[in-house]
Formats: structure tokens, C-alpha cells, sequence
């Protein structure tokens, strides 16, 4: 433990606070507790040798785990020499002792475990709530696979062809439903089944829904092909919609339906359902709500992602999948009932002042642009730029040339010049908010201001802004790789903070984290402002 002033400017005072030899540290999400990976460990999992330490360094327990978790709703999951795991808090009690040879992380207030019954020679799957209190399920043969607690129900699964700790080996299903894919029911949190084990495809209940899908998983050698041979596949798919009774409140009918994804920017894909209707070959996409009716005919070849907060979505007339760089795509308003622009755009996006970004080919240019247009078709502004990014006050642009080199630029949201398109970057390298670019010439990384002074000459292998007063440079190995380089800390004026001997460098509130081949030293950042308000106030 130290308490020495390792750096100190106008701005931060920056002490050294800790250092542990041969250990790799790393924080703890939820708690700003510090994981310790201590001498002769690598990594977390089985097999480990690691700890738990405060935020200032200082060893949290002696116990040491041969697993450590992350935290999950204010417990972690750990092993002790034994191989048992258990649950501790962020005091290192152990809520739940280490008797169990598999647990998951806590999920709404349970988690999924397992335990030997010596008596039968076999394993338990049950489950536990904070408290330990064990809950077994109904079942006496038990589930081959349970999911997490969601919405006061278990998915189960009796698929005779996996475990519990594995995933369905022998199911030739979509990629996209790899976790979905099963024989699956549900059951409530006391462990009673409540739907049957009957599904092929299923997801978890939200708000009191699931989706799920009847089918048959059958094995026939007309399906295999040189990448599965051997395996289950359904030749039918009937999409639907469950109440926790199981009653369905949208009938299994459909050849699939989807969700539209959340990004948190649009609330509207809670409302809607992407549904797919009249079998693969002649069927179309359509738009259904949770009661299973037609807000939008199926009418569409495809259907994207994602739906605005003003009900609007993009379509194809085609499978994208056909070509999903070059199909078309059109956009369509649920609340007019209409197409706004037919097929045209080879990328859309809805940004959240009404308007889209769409990506469509100049011919002028002989080459795909981006340009900002309104629910009218009109251009915002004039734009030439392969990719626009939006910012929140304007938009970072970028052009490609023919040889492949990227130049940057900023305009504002009308298309205003604020800096040209020129520069070249580091990945994440126009800083708006300070108005210094992180330029790159010959390879190297240096920065500048927007009016082109130089502050840092152009000698790192990279430049990465971490915190607004700190940056991250790398002298060796490959920009963007985690490689054999080494990396230090800089102000936004150049002056060397940590010297460019570590291995990695994190700041996590007001405390860095450098890890070297030594081990892991730690600083604690004040800024002056603080340290002198601090001071006036005890003096006062």
C-alpha cells in the first residue's frame, strides 16, 4: 500500500495507491469491487487462483476461490479448492454455501443449480433464491435444460439429447434461435408445471407473453447436407403466442414471427410483432400485434429489424438474404397506412428527430453515398460522404477514396462545414466536445486541434481518448490488437502520466488500473477542484 503523489498538474492530482505483484486486477461492474487474479492465474474460471479486494487496493478476504463470478443482483458466484460452489455478498459472506457442483448467476431473484444426490448417484437440478432456500421442480425425472427465471416463469426442456450444461447438439436450427431451440414448457417459481413441455422453439415470458413455435423434430436423410448430416430437423413451423396459462392469445398459424429489436432509442417494437404468413414459397411478411391481428397486410418480402417511434419500418420486395448488400429497401408508415418510399435504399436508419439516414449509390460519384432526408424525400443538406455518424451535435462524416484510405470531417445538422473531410483517424479519433483530433500520418498517431496545431506529434502506434483528460497511447504492435505493444498515459497536452511500459490501462471512476509484466499497480485521480474544496471546507 502507498499513498505517494505520482502526478500533479492544474487539473489532477493523481496518487499511487496500491500495487500487487504478479496479479492481474479488474473491476467488478456492479460493485466497484476489484477481481484479483493472484500469482500462477490467468483467467476466472475453474481452476483459478483469485480473490476480491476493495477499490484502494486493499485485500477484500483471505479467502482465496478457484472460480470467481461477477456479480449479479448483489451476489457473486465462487468455487473454493473443493470445486464447490456457492454464493458470497460484497462483504464476502457466503449467503449460500459452496455445496453445489453448478450454479448459474442469480436472474430475478433465483438462480439455477445442481447438487449430488449420493443416495441415487445421481444430480439434482433445482433452484435457490437469495436466502439458499432450495426449490425443487415438479418433475420427478427432472428437465434436460432449464433457463433462467423471467417474468415469474422457468422455460424447461425434457429433449432427451442434452444436459443442462450443454446446448442441442443433434437440432439443425436457425442460427438465430440457437438459445430457442429445444422441447420446451414452463413452470412457475414453486417448480410446478404449468405448460407441458410441447414447443420446438421458445423464449422467455415478457409482460406475461412468450413466443414460441409448434413443430415435430424429425431425422430424415433428405435434409442433410455437407455441413449437418444426421441431425433433427422440423419440416413445419407453426408461430405463436402464449399467456401464462398457455392459452394463445395469437394462434399458432404462422410460419414464423419475430420481434423487432430494442436499442432503447425506439419504444414502438413493443408494440409490434414481424409476421411471416402462407408458407415459405408464396407467403409474405406482414405486421401483427400481441392480439394477432393484421396491422399491416402481408404483403412484403422481407421486413427490417427495427420500427420508429413514428411507426415506421423498412421492407423489401425480395429476401434480403438473396443479396443482403444490394437489395433495396423501402420504408412504410403504420400510422398513415402507406408506403413512403418504394424499394430504393440500400440502408436505412431512423434517427430520433423524424428524419432517416439512407445509403443509396451516386452515379455522379460512382459510388454509395449516405445523405440525410426528410419524410418527404427532401435532403437535409448536400452530401457526397460514404458514411454519416450521428453525433449529438451534427454529424462526423467520412469519405473513402478509391484507394481505400478514410478521410474525416463534422458537419453540424444542416450540413454546416465544421471541419473539413480530410483528416485521417484513429478509430474514434474526432473528439467534438474538445475539438482535437487524433490524426494519423505515416502510420502513426498524433493529435492536433480542429485548426490543424499540432499538440502531439505523430509517433505512437495509437491514440485513444479513455477519459476526456486522459489519453491512451501505444508504442509497438498493431493499432486496435491486443499484441506485444506496451501502453502508457498522456494529458490532452502530451505530458507523460504512466510511462509506456504496461500491458493495460483502465480507469474505472477515479481509479486506474495498469497492469504490467510486474503485476497490477493502482491510482487514485482527484481533481484540485475537489482536493481544494475539501480543504477550504475542513478549515472553515
Amino acid at each position: 500500500m502507498f499513498n505517494d503523489i505520482f502526478f500533479e498538474n492544474d487539473e489532477i492530482l493523481i496518487k499511487k495507491t496500491c500495487f500487487w505483484q504478479n496479479c492481474s486486477l479488474w473491476k467488478d461492474d456492479e460493485t466497484n469491487l476489484l477481481k484479483v487474479n493472484l500469482p500462477g492465474s490467468q483467467a476466472f474460471n475453474i481452476g483459478c487462483i483469485a480473490t476480491f479486494a476493495y477499490p484502494d487496493g486493499r485485500r477484500a478476504t483471505e479467502q482465496e476461490f478457484c472460480y470467481l463470478g461477477s456479480f449479479h443482483e448483489g451476489l457473486a458466484k465462487v468455487a473454493v479448492a473443493e470445486g464447490k460452489y456457492g454464493f458470497v455478498d460484497a462483504n464476502m459472506e457466503f449467503i449460500i454455501q459452496p455445496i453445489y457442483n453448478y450454479v448459474r448467476d442469480f436472474q430475478n431473484g433465483y438462480a439455477i443449480v445442481s447438487r449430488r444426490d449420493e443416495e441415487n448417484k445421481t444430480d439434482i437440478t433445482l433452484f435457490i433464491d437469495k436466502l439458499g432456500k432450495e426449490f425443487v421442480f415438479e418433475r420427478i425425472d427432472n428437465y434436460n435444460s432449464i433457463s433462467d427465471y423471467s417474468d415469474g416463469m422457468f422455460m424447461v426442456s425434457d429433449l432427451k439429447s442434452c444436459g443442462i450444461y450443454e446446448r442441442w447438439v443433434n437440432l439443425a436450427y436457425f442460427s438465430d434461435y440457437y438459445d430457442n431451440a429445444g422441447f420446451w414448457g414452463y413452470t412457475d417459481n414453486t417448480g410446478k408445471e404449468v405448460i407441458k413441455p410441447q414447443y420446438i422453439y421458445a423464449f422467455d415470458f415478457e409482460n406475461g407473453l412468450a413466443l414460441v413455435c409448434k413443430g415435430k423434430w424429425t431425422k430424415d436423410k433428405k435434409w442433410d447436407n455437407k455441413y449437418n448430416t444426421g441431425r433433427y430437423w422440423t419440416e413445419e413451423e407453426l408461430w405463436g403466442v402464449i399467456d401464462k396459462t398457455g392459452k394463445e392469445v395469437v394462434s399458432c398459424k404462422f410460419d414464423e414471427i419475430k420481434s423487432f429489436s430494442y436499442d432503447g432509442a425506439f419504444d414502438n417494437c413493443h408494440q409490434y410483432l414481424k409476421a411471416h404468413y402462407g408458407g415459405w414459397k408464396e407467403g409474405k411478411w406482414g405486421i401483427i400485434n400481441y392480439s394477432g391481428e393484421w396491422i399491416v397486410e402481408p404483403i412484403f418480402g422481407d421486413i427490417g429489424y427495427d420500427i420508429s417511434n413514428d411507426d415506421c419500418f423498412t421492407f423489401y420486395n425480395e429476401d434480403k438474404w438473396s443479396d443482403p448488400d444490394d437489395v433495396p429497401m423501402g420504408i412504410y408508415s403504420i400510422s398513415e397506412c402507406k408506403v413512403l418510399f418504394e424499394p430504393q435504399f440500400l440502408d436505412v436508419d431512423f434517427l430520433g428527430d423524424g428524419n432517416y439516414k439512407v445509403e443509396i449509390y451516386n452515379e455522379k460519384l460512382n459510388r454509395k453515398i449516405e445523405q440525410i432526408i426528410d419524410k418527404n424525400g427532401r435532403a437535409i443538406f448536400v452530401s457526397n460522404y460514404t458514411y454519416l455518424f450521428d453525433r449529438k451535435d451534427g454529424y462526423e462524416t467520412m469519405i473513402r477514396e478509391k484507394d481505400g484510405k478514410q478521410i474525416y470531417g463534422f458537419v453540424d445538422k444542416v450540413g454546416n462545414e465544421i471541419l473539413p473531410c480530410k483528416f485521417e483517424i484513429s478509430w474514434d479519433g474526432l473528439l467534438i466536445d474538445i475539438q482535437r483530433i487524433i490524426f494519423k500520418k505515416n502510420g502513426k498517431c498524433g493529435l492536433m486541434t480542429f485548426d490543424e496545431k499540432i499538440i502531439i506529434q505523430s509517433q505512437y502506434t495509437s491514440l485513444r481518448n479513455i477519459r476526456n483528460e486522459f489519453l491512451e497511447a501505444k508504442i509497438g504492435g498493431k493499432e486496435g490488437q491486443i499484441d506485444e505493444g506496451r501502453i502508457g498515459l498522456l494529458t490532452l497536452n502530451g505530458i507523460n502520466i504512466l510511462p509506456i511500459v504496461y500491458k493495460s490501462i483502465s480507469i474505472e471512476n477515479d481509479t486506474i488500473i495498469a497492469r504490467s509484466d510486474e503485476g497490477t499497480t493502482l491510482f487514485h485521480i482527484t481533481s484540485v477542484q475537489n482536493r481544494n474544496s475539501f480543504y477550504h471546507m475542513n478549515s472553515c
